[in-house]
């Protein structure tokens, strides 16, 4: 799809007809306003050339929506898959870099947006290196763990220490090494909002293990003070469980605030009431299961104990079913639920004065989309994986649109680099780390 018909397909004033002209508000103080809304949503200079594309945005109403799609197929991932998955096997994990870059390619490839697909530039060997270090790591604690609870909190309390960078490189890596029609992508997050970011959920999380530790040291405390140990370690997981909605939005915050293409910087706006209602509606279908369960076994006893013996077999029956098969249920239904409600909410927000996106992805439609995938990935034995791969990412793609109120075509000459790309320059000078991001 050409940017240029899909703006004149999408724009009111019909083709070949000049736009309105409209001044932007909010061109000053050295601060890009977005629609009155406060807040800093674009590095672009306050004030903008009279000739600039950027003094000439459509009026809202006016947008060019303009669909992403992807156009890959399961056959031929499945050749790029199976390749990737010998030749992972037979190096023993080594070739695995090499694997991601021809799948991360393969799916960009196929992720267009106004008939142009993404570009990735990552070299293999750079992620070699993160993956190295991911496994340094890794295995540093593992072994920690198995020397003493001190050695395995102090390894904890070094890699929670490095995390926050850890994922500030990795999303450099990533964005920096993303392009579009030659335009590259950029993570402007620093390392001080990345600490301001990771380190409430990071210490909150390391207090139990902390307490652990101390209780299971060698000459256990007094009676009284293990109590109090013990509830605050409790006490420390229900705020954890409570704050992770919380975190989530502090984390999506700092992710979405910080994407950049050329000169535009996003933002994402919305508060963290929104993302307590998405867990909130996980959390009830996530509940549903073992109330079902307990209600079945209810049931079940009660049957038997008026003298049903049938009924009393066949509803125990169902609850051994879906004890031993819940964990289907999590993955068939909850967590598809809530992958599309988040997309929804998260990117939906997303965008600046000039870009958005909106995303409306059914979890309804995405949820039957696993239980087929699920079903046809049992059936064969594994190898329909690249075909749900595929699957999965079509409708996740297309339920995005991208909404611009300017002209695509015009965006990108006032967007592309007169001289040398300072973004591309930049991704060869990324650490290069990826964390699977």
């Amino acid at each position: 799809m050409n940017s240029t018909s899909s703006a004149h397909a999408s724009n009111p004033a019909g083709p070949g007809r000049r736009t309105p002209h409209h001044e932007p508000p909010g061109w000053s103080g050295g601060v890009v306003d977005s629609d009155g809304l406060s807040g800093m949503v674009s590095s672009i200079g306050p004030v903008p050339p009279s000739n600039s594309v950027f003094s000439r945005l459509l009026p809202p109403h006016q947008a060019h929506h303009i669909p992403l799609e992807f156009t890959g197929s399961g056959s031929e991932y499945f050749r790029i898959w199976v390749v990737n998955l010998l030749l992972t096997l037979v190096t023993l994990g080594v070739y695995h870099p090499w694997a991601k870059v021809r799948r991360l390619r393969y799916f960009y490839g196929h992720t267009e947006v106004a008939g142009q697909g993404l570009d990735f530039h990552g070299e293999p060997k750079k992620m070699l290196r993160g993956m190295l270090l991911t496994g340094v790591l890794f295995a540093a604690y593992s072994h920690a763990l198995e020397v003493s609870g001190i050695a395995a909190l102090v390894a904890a309390l070094l890699v929670a220490a490095l995390t926050p960078l850890l994922l500030r490189g990795a999303l450099q890596f990533r964005l920096a090494n993303t392009s579009w029609r030659g335009l590259r992508f950029a993570f402007a997050g620093s390392p001080r909002s990345a600490y301001t970011a990771l380190t409430p959920p990071l210490l909150l999380g390391l207090v139990p293990l902390g307490l652990g530790v101390y209780l299971s040291a060698p000459g256990q405390p007094a009676q009284p003070t293990s109590d109090v140990a013990s509830i605050a370690m409790v006490l420390a997981y229900l705020v954890l469980g409570v704050s992770l909605p919380y975190f989530f939005w502090r984390l999506k915050k700092y992710q979405h605030d910080h994407y950049r293409l050329a000169q535009l910087q996003s933002e994402l706006r919305v508060g963290v009431g929104p993302v307590y209602g998405v867990y909130l509606r996980a959390a009830g279908l996530l509940a549903v299961l073992p109330l079902t369960f307990a209600a079945l076994v209810w049931l079940g006893g009660a049957a038997g104990a008026a003298g049903s013996a049938k009924w009393s077999v066949t509803l125990w029956a169902f609850a051994g079913m879906i004890f031993a098969f819940g964990g289907l249920y999590l993955y068939i239904v909850v967590l598809p639920y809530f992958q599309a409600r988040q997309q929804n909410l998260v990117w939906t927000k997303t965008g600046n004065r000039y870009l958005r996106f909106r995303s409306d992805l059914s979890a309804r439609a995405y949820i039957l989309l696993q239980l087929k995938n699920y079903l046809l990935i049992l059936c064969t034995a594994g190898l329909y994986w690249p075909w749900a791969a595929v699957a999965n990412r079509r409708m996740r793609v297309a339920a995005v649109t991208l909404v611009s109120r300017i002209d695509l075509d015009e965006l990108y000459l006032a967007l592309k680099p007169r001289g040398g790309d300072a973004a591309a320059e930049m991704a060869d000078d990324v650490f290069g780390f990826d964390l699977g991001l």
